[in-house]
């Protein structure tokens, strides 16, 4: 029955759970086009659904039109202005990338290798992305002198350790990152697709999430893996995997606009209420350094 409420309102979650985002946007636009049932209920799914097909522009387009009737009930307002401020960003980042295209060939890269003569992260990016066709030994000692600086950016900082892995050097290195300065030597660092810790986070979330929810468990490992290889080679604050698979399971509900409660984490999770509160904070830090590349 297509003016059944709740028969569309199911098939639309059907196509979503089931991965056939397309159609699930296509009815959801219909029913919201249409007035069928609750609006608001429809927007959190529509929305979820444009975040799922990273359609940031729609995303932004829709949000701010809502924000603009300031029609929103209050216990939405949020999660709405977070996920519009997210998707702005992932924007930016998308005008960044393409800014790139048209400068790669101003970047040049001397024997000095200073990365900080770079002005931005993006041309940071370029010019280490250019060293992979060269032997790095040559510029170890800027290199070295990035890996160890308080400024450097993580994300940065992981590529010439990837780098320096791959071409084999085998040397003592210091790296500095988060607070946390460690000696690495890059041939013994181990394959990021190998790390543990993440694998662990990820078998806890998948007995949580993958059957009831499986976009919401692949959203979340997207976003563990995104934040292991800024952490790398350092292990996270908290050693805990449970109290991370808490945490990334309330942030990936805030950023749906999903009712998120740190009281239902700890009591799902059996964790320690500072211990989350402080991995919940650690991840909102790894997410705005994040997105100027990512």
């Amino acid at each position: 029955d297509q003016y059944n409420e709740e028969v569309e309102l199911g098939l639309i979650i059907a196509y979503l759970e089931s991965g056939n985002l397309s159609k699930a946007k296509k009815l959801a636009n219909e029913c919201l086009q249409k007035g069928v049932g609750d609006y608001f209920q429809l927007i959190d799914l529509y929305i979820m659904i444009l975040l799922q097909l990273n359609e940031y522009q729609e995303i932004v387009v829709t949000l701010e039109a809502l924000l603009e009737e300031k029609e929103i009930p209050i216990e939405k307002q949020e999660n709405f202005t977070k996920i519009l401020e997210f998707s702005k960003r992932k924007l930016e980042s998308d005008q960044n990338k393409l800014v790139n295209e048209s400068i790669e060939s101003d970047i040049h890269v001397d024997a000095s290798f200073d990365l900080f003569q770079y002005h931005s992260l993006n041309e940071q990016f370029l010019a280490v992305a250019q060293l992979s066709e060269r032997n790095v030994r040559a510029y170890l000692p800027g290199i070295k002198d990035y890996l160890n600086a308080s400024d450097g950016h993580p994300f940065i900082k992981t590529m010439l350790l990837q780098l320096l892995k791959e071409q084999e050097v085998n040397e003592e290195i210091i790296v500095e990152k988060f607070q946390q300065t460690s000696v690495f030597n890059p041939i013994n660092l181990a394959d990021l697709e190998a790390i543990s810790e993440e694998n662990e986070i990820d078998n806890i979330l998948k007995r949580e999430l993958e059957h009831d929810n499986p976009t919401l468990f692949e959203s979340i490992k997207s976003i563990v893996s995104r934040h292991s290889f800024l952490i790398f080679p350092m292990e996270r604050k908290e050693s805990e995997p449970k109290v991370w698979a808490a945490a990334y399971h309330f942030m990936a509900l805030e950023y749906f606009g999903i009712h998120a409660s740190i009281d239902e984490m700890i009591e799902k999770y059996e964790i320690d209420e500072r211990k989350i509160t402080e991995a919940i904070a650690f991840i909102r830090e790894l997410e705005e350094i994040s997105s100027p590349i990512l």
